[in-house]
């Protein structure tokens, strides 16, 4: 633990004496500190290493690639044949998310089913008061037309 104290303050001993700092979540606002900073390094690209790695393994590689990939999509279609007979159905896997108002249509049923029966009830009442006006308008027609 000593020799990783001593080591800290030599670090310490740099970066104040006019060392790069490095800062790695944080972009400095002072002009000083924008100058003292060291310029963030970029990652490096993976998938080009990849892709050299394989280029340098040369064509057995590559032949051994294309042995893999048929086994691990046959594989794939093992398993939905699997589920597809598990769960019945030959439709393919939904994966897709509930949709995000379902909590909120379950816990408003109950009201609406309340609502609706009131609405049919209020559409009956309002056709028997329209039939009753008709009704009635039509027996001072008749008593009209016999007066004439």
């Amino acid at each position: 633990m000593a020799e990783t104290a001593e080591e800290r303050r030599e670090r310490l001993k740099k970066i104040s004496a006019g060392g790069k700092l490095k800062f790695r979540n944080y972009r400095p606002e002072d002009k000083e500190l924008k100058t003292k900073a060291v310029a963030a390094e970029l990652p490096k690209p993976i998938l080009d290493q990849k892709k050299a790695a394989d280029a340098s393994d040369g064509p057995a590689a590559a032949k051994k690639q294309k042995q893999e990939k048929p086994i691990v999509e046959s594989a794939i279609q093992r398993e939905l044949r699997a589920h597809n007979e598990e769960h019945g159905g030959s439709e393919m896997l939904n994966i897709a998310p509930r949709k995000p108002n379902w909590d909120l249509k379950r816990d408003v049923a109950k009201k609406m089913e309340k609502l609706n029966r009131r609405t049919q009830l209020a559409i009956v009442e309002l056709l028997k008061e329209r039939i009753e006006r008709e009704a009635a308008e039509a027996s001072d027609d008749e008593e009209g037309q016999d007066e004439a």
